[in-house]
């Protein structure tokens, strides 16, 4: 995430139509810019931090809790693997929403009333 905050900064084209492409619609991208413009190194980790770190921890008690797991398998397919392993393992009672071919954040992104209707669905669940 920091490489691509960095080149980003720097305007790289490459990293900009991969931003576009993959998970940023393009009448956001001025707002990225200028958000990425003033973002130091502590801020970009602190960032990606946030985004990458998995805050579940395996002792949580499990009690009456629902967790709905939205993920793609466009780009970063490995990490979100990861994450279904853990979840699955110490919250079986997961719900697991896949998107194949869709990348990080794209559901929500473009199609935002899928997502809407996917987390309602959820939360309307008994």
């Amino acid at each position: 995430m920091t490489d691509i905050i960095r080149k980003s900064q720097q305007r790289d084209p490459k990293t900009l139509e991969n931003c576009k492409k993959n998970f940023l619609p393009e009448k956001y991208l001025e707002k990225y810019l200028k958000v990425a413009d003033n973002m130091s190194e502590p801020v970009m980790k602190n960032v990606t931090f946030s985004i990458c770190a998995n805050a579940l921890s395996k002792g949580l008690p499990t009690d009456g809790m629902r967790i709905l797991y939205l993920y793609g398998t466009g780009s970063s397919e490995m990490l979100s693997q990861k994450s279904v392993k853990f979840l699955k393992k110490y919250y079986p009672q997961v719900r697991l929403l896949c998107k194949k071919g869709m990348g990080h954040a794209e559901l929500f992104c473009y199609y935002p009333q899928e997502w809407i209707t996917a987390v309602d669905a959820f939360l309307a669940e008994k």
